[in-house]
């Protein structure tokens, strides 16, 4: 659920194992336990989104 209200619907892949060559262990900055990172499959993007917001896995 987005900070207005409305639904945002999305399609993705938490199996970074599965995508292109990336180098994800050695990204510095500090984790955030409350987001999620996930692989945009319809976008072909890195997308994240705050945990507490989501509605429906």
């Amino acid at each position: 659920m987005k900070v207005d209200g409305t639904l945002r619907e999305a399609w993705g892949t938490l199996r970074f194992d599965r995508l292109p060559q990336h180098d994800y262990d050695n990204d510095r900055r500090v984790k955030n336990p409350t987001v999620q990172l996930f692989y945009d499959t319809e976008k072909h993007e890195f997308r994240c989104f705050k945990k507490f917001n989501l509605v429906n896995a």
